[in-house]
């Protein structure tokens, strides 16, 4: 029933190599927890496939830390797709920390 809980489960199923982790995280894209969606999102990158298309919607979302999550899932797992995920992580601009004027140094 804690959100805590439900992240320590699944990074326990990432960490085994879990079969069906991808689909098991799935599951975990709807829960009521910003922690619990962006643990499921952090598991999947773990995955070695899945189906993303249920992922997509989630680039359009306000919070840039559960956006920046899903564009990475997309660019691992997009296939055809995966460098235009790449640019579109690059080019967010809450993404970006070091925003137009580059990293320091």
């Amino acid at each position: 029933p804690k959100a805590k809980d439900r992240c320590r489960g699944l990074m326990l199923l990432g960490e085994i190599g879990e079969d069906e982790l991808f689909d098991w995280c799935m599951m975990y894209l709807t829960d009521d927890s910003l922690d619990v969606r962006l643990g499921a999102l952090h598991a999947m990158l773990r995955c070695e496939e899945g189906d993303v298309e249920s992922i997509e919607p989630l680039v359009a979302v306000d919070d840039p830390r559960l956006r920046g999550a899903a564009i990475a899932v997309l660019a691992r797992h997009g296939g055809e797709q995966t460098e235009r995920w790449f640019a579109r992580g690059l080019k967010d601009p809450p993404a970006n920390r070091w925003g137009e004027h580059g990293a320091p140094g």
